[in-house]
């Protein structure tokens, strides 16, 4: 998921790892230039300055996190907004994560009670096992216009 991936794992993995994903998705890492985005200095990777169309994200100057991508999709003009960074676990974690469509907010996710560096059972993540595991937490919740939802997992233990 390349939402995930340019909100969680883009500066969290070895340099080389992240370019070549940003290669994948389509993001020419050799066109750079510095913009504003909500009175910080970003870096806009992906684009020439001026360039709105292009498939690009945004990189907060001070921190280094991304705080746009941009792309055309078969939706239309599609940006998404990492918004509400906190630290958890040494990193910076965006706990607003927006989607907007043809400049209409479709999705804005929250997230709360982060937490980093978990130990999660090996069961997990084997088929074989996978559903006498114990499961993970998680808590999400999007909304979109007109209605709202809210998916919870509670962490158990089998019997």
């Amino acid at each position: 998921n390349e939402i995930l991936f340019v909100a969680f794992d883009v500066f969290s993995q070895p340099a080389a790892r992240s370019e070549t994903m940003l290669r994948r998705m389509g993001i020419d890492g050799s066109k750079l230039h510095e913009s504003l985005w909500r009175g910080a200095v970003v870096y806009v990777v992906g684009a020439t300055r001026g360039d709105t169309n292009t498939k690009q994200i945004w990189v907060e100057r001070d921190r280094l996190i991304p705080v746009r991508l941009l792309e055309n999709t078969r939706q239309g003009r599609t940006e998404y907004r990492f918004n509400a960074y906190t630290q958890a676990g040494g990193q910076w974690v965006p706990t607003e994560i927006e989607q907007f469509v043809n400049g209409k907010r479709r999705l804005l996710e929250q997230l709360t009670q982060v937490k980093t560096n978990v130990s999660l059972p090996d069961a997990l993540f084997d088929p074989k096992r996978f559903s006498t595991a114990a499961r993970w937490t998680s808590i999400a919740r999007a909304t979109r216009p007109g209605r709202s939802c809210a998916r919870t997992a509670t962490a158990s233990r089998p019997a």
